[in-house]
């Protein structure tokens, strides 16, 4: 009687095997044809309790084809930018009295009667001058401040080896040098002068010595060892502007 029932328990004991390897295998079958559904991505790191923040990630400003767009954007101002640039600075230097004033030039003297040497700051016009006086052997007519400049070498209009321009005081502007030079030219009946300045005034000196003597007069110029200021250029620029709209000098 006790091996019927080692019998009974055994039977028992693989009859539960038999069973729960069943459903066992019923399951592993189950999960071979219906596939896991993947967990949401949310592009948030994510701890053992879930997502590390509540908050979404902020996208940058400079990722993503927007931020190329302004990046072409502004490649394209700054290209346009330096082009206009570029065309003003060729406007500018082509401009005709930009020009005259940056790219002074000489006129060649053509025998004349007398060398005119205009007021300024510098020995440089009175040397100048005195070397042509003595070259083509004619006067040498001093304006204003070129008196002061020309006594230093020994010029004088006292002494007679020079000419003061004063009616009966010196000139004030260079378009007063202009009328004064074109009276003392009618007086002494001279065909023509040269006038001698400084190289970046040359320009203006030449319009407004032509308004009062026409093809009488040659313009030369000598530069200053420091060269013009900024300050000076333009306002050579302005006055050629002037000298030939409104401010004539005759």
């Amino acid at each position: 009687m006790l091996g019927s029932a080692h019998s009974f328990i055994h039977m028992r004991l693989r009859n539960r095997q038999a069973t729960r390897l069943a459903r066992d295998a019923t399951a592993n079958a189950a999960g071979l044809q219906r596939p896991r559904t993947p967990a949401l991505d949310t592009g948030r790191p994510t701890g053992d309790d879930g997502p590390l923040t509540s908050h979404p990630p902020t996208q940058s400003s400079t990722d993503g084809p927007g931020s190329e767009r302004v990046a072409v954007r502004r490649r394209r101002r700054s290209q346009l930018v330096i082009l206009a640039l570029g065309v003003l600075s060729v406007g500018l230097l082509t401009a005709s009295p930009v020009r005259m004033v940056l790219l002074p030039h000489d006129d060649e003297p053509q025998s004349p009667d007398g060398i005119v040497v205009l007021g300024g700051m510098g020995q440089e016009r009175a040397d100048l001058g005195i070397e042509l006086s003595k070259s083509y052997d004619v006067p040498l007519v001093l304006s204003s401040s070129a008196t002061w400049f020309a006594n230093e070498r020994g010029y004088r209009c006292s002494l007679g080896n020079a000419v003061c321009l004063a009616r009966p005081r010196f000139a004030e502007n260079t378009a007063q040098e202009a009328q004064y030079t074109a009276e003392l030219v009618a007086e002494r009946g001279w065909g023509h002068v040269t006038i001698v300045t400084s190289s970046h005034h040359t320009a203006r000196a030449r319009i407004l010595f032509r308004q009062c003597l026409g093809d009488q007069v040659s313009v030369v110029g000598v530069s200053r060892p420091d060269g013009p200021s900024v300050g000076e250029r333009l306002r050579e620029i302005a006055g050629i502007l002037a000298a030939t709209t409104a401010q004539h000098a005759c």
